[in-house]
């Protein structure tokens, strides 16, 4: 009888039989199917395993905003708190993980723009991260979690969550 390796989180390295995986795979919205779909694929006898089942929803908008902010950190930049508001409410559908890669992304436009030059330009002479840069980083980097996968996991977390 052939015996089938355990899944394991392609972020995380976390074995799908260990009781945290679910929680922290499906709560940063790994796109690994094989640890997020474990619970439901294998029925009952999985859900006995997980003493809490928590469904933590995508970030508002409120919560993009700090994010993003909170990503750029000491990072020089020219936002202003209307530029924030826009990203906020330009990255509905985004988490937490597609707005980490949406602000990295972000953050390699001034130096997108030096090109070659930038083997000359001294770190202070480089310009900040401004609104254009997330607009351009926002046609790369998309929201990785479906409208139809979040109505499947809130239904899921009705049916099997733990209320907080």
């Amino acid at each position: 009888m052939h015996r089938q390796q355990p899944a394991v989180c392609c972020r995380h390295h976390v074995p799908c039989g260990v009781h945290v995986s679910w929680v922290v795979c499906v709560f940063e919205q790994c796109d690994c199917s094989q640890v997020t779909g474990v619970l439901w694929r294998h029925g009952v006898l999985s859900l006995c395993r997980f003493t809490k089942r928590i469904y933590i929803p995508m970030p508002n908008e409120h919560a993009r905003g700090a994010l993003v902010m909170q990503l750029l950190g000491t990072e020089k930049h020219t936002l202003k708190q209307a530029d924030v508001t826009y990203i906020s409410r330009a990255t509905v559908g985004y988490s937490n993980s597609d707005l980490t890669a949406l602000t990295g992304d972000a953050a390699y436009g001034p130096l997108r723009e030096l090109g070659d030059k930038i083997r000359y330009v001294k770190q202070d002479k480089v310009r900040g991260i401004n609104l254009v840069d997330f607009k351009d980083a926002m046609v790369n980097i998309r929201p990785s979690t479906s409208i139809e996968s979040l109505q499947f996991f809130e239904d899921w977390n009705k049916a099997h969550g733990t209320s907080a």
